[in-house]
C-alpha cells in the first residue's frame, strides 16, 4: 500500500447500496427501451394479433389485457425499488471488507490487505451518478460499475480528489 496515498476502506450500508442501485436502474440508458419493448410486445399479443385472427379490433379479453399491463408495471416497480433491498441482503460483496485506492491513472477496488484488485482506468469512466449516500462510477459497459459510499470518501478527506479525477476524464456533454 502506498503510504502517500492510503487506501480508503469502504463500509457499505443499506442506504448506500439501495439508493445507488435504485438510481442506477432509474437512470439506466436501456430502461425505457426495455419498458417500451415490453409494452409493444404486450400490445401486439393482446390487441393486434387477436384483431388479425378474428377480424375484430376490439379484443374480447380487454380486461385481461389491462390486468396484464398493470402486472408488468408492478413487476417493473418491484425490480427497481425492492430488488436493490434484496440485493443488499443477499449479495455477499456488500459484506466484504473492501477498499479503494485512488491514483492519477486509475481507481482500484480490492479486498482489504490485498495488493491487487479490480482496476478502473479514469479514461474508461463513461459517467458518474450521485445519490445522497453514494457515487456510482460506470465503465464503458453499463453493467460494469462501482458504488462508493460518500461517507467513506468524506471521512478519508478524498471526495474532492475523486471528483476532480473523474472530471478530468469524463467526456464533456454539450
Amino acid at each position: 500500500m502506498d503510504s502517500n496515498n492510503p487506501a480508503i476502506p469502504l463500509h457499505y450500508t443499506f442506504q448506500d447500496v439501495v439508493s445507488a442501485q435504485q438510481m442506477r436502474s432509474l437512470k439506466s440508458k436501456s430502461l425505457f427501451l426495455r419498458i417500451g419493448a415490453v409494452i409493444v410486445v404486450w400490445a401486439f399479443i393482446m390487441y393486434i394479433l387477436p384483431g388479425i385472427t378474428s377480424g375484430s379490433w376490439i379484443p374480447e379479453n380487454a380486461g385481461n389485457a389491462l390486468i396484464t399491463l398493470v402486472v408488468i408495471i408492478i413487476v417493473t416497480a418491484i425490480a427497481i425499488f425492492i430488488g436493490p433491498m434484496i440485493d443488499f441482503a443477499t449479495n455477499p460483496i456488500w459484506k466484504k471488507k473492501l477498499e479503494i485506492l485512488l491514483t492519477p491513472e486509475h481507481l482500484m477496488l480490492r479486498l482489504v490487505g490485498n495488493e491487487k484488485g479490480a482496476t478502473l482506468e479514469w479514461k474508461d469512466v463513461s459517467r458518474m451518478l450521485e445519490t445522497k449516500h453514494a457515487l456510482i462510477l460506470f465503465a464503458q459497459k453499463e453493467q460494469d460499475f462501482i458504488i462508493i459510499p460518500l461517507a467513506d470518501l468524506r471521512s478519508a478527506g478524498k471526495e474532492s480528489l475523486l471528483r476532480s479525477l473523474v472530471a478530468q476524464h469524463l467526456p464533456v456533454k454539450p
